[in-house]
């Protein structure tokens, strides 16, 4: 393992690194399955945006950027983000992608959101996260992890020529305390 920041059962998430920035990340950017539900799907990613996103992730406390590993074989196979962050209200935003296909349906995304989750609760100290989506998959995935669905954007995203509801969801940090009184 190299520089694990965050361990699971299956996967570790780590700092993006300079390699990871090549020809095969670039590769998930551009492929229309990886991207089916993304809105960068419609517009191609060139080597100086990722570059550009690269060094915006490093560079920005207000996102946690990390790469998602396979630990039996060290493969980077996604990535997860954290953010924008929103200190004052202590929220943020969950996104993940995995780019490489043949760990589609192993669990790696639910792990991967768990780990976050963890780490935005209890280590930031974040209240609250959410997440949206037009993905059945993850749409389940979010199910399953016991986050709310608190909204339906009826027919918000234009996919597969017609359009689509997409889905938001949020999970509270139970932990955290109201200081109102």
């Amino acid at each position: 393992m190299k520089i694990p920041f965050l361990l699971g059962k299956n996967i570790y998430l780590r700092p993006l690194l300079e390699n990871d920035i090549g020809d095969n990340y670039l590769s998930w950017l551009n492929d229309p399955n990886v991207n089916k539900y993304s809105t960068r799907r419609c517009f191609p990613t060139s080597e100086v945006a990722l570059r550009l996103f690269f060094d915006n992730s490093r560079n920005n406390k207000d996102l946690i950027t990390l790469a998602i590993i396979c630990i039996d074989n060290d493969t980077h196979v996604g990535n997860i983000q954290l953010g924008p962050i929103e200190w004052v209200n202590r929220s943020a935003k969950i996104s993940i992608l995995i780019g490489e296909k043949e760990y589609w349906n192993k669990g790696i995304c639910q792990e991967a959101i768990e780990l976050m989750t963890k780490h935005a609760f209890k280590t930031l100290n974040l209240h609250r996260l959410f997440a949206g989506t037009s993905n059945p998959a993850f749409k389940r995935i979010m199910e399953k992890l016991g986050w709310t669905l608190e909204g339906t954007l009826k027919e918000a995203e234009f996919l597969g020529g017609k359009y689509v509801d997409s889905y938001v969801f949020g999970i509270i940090n139970k932990s955290t305390g109201d200081w109102s009184s």
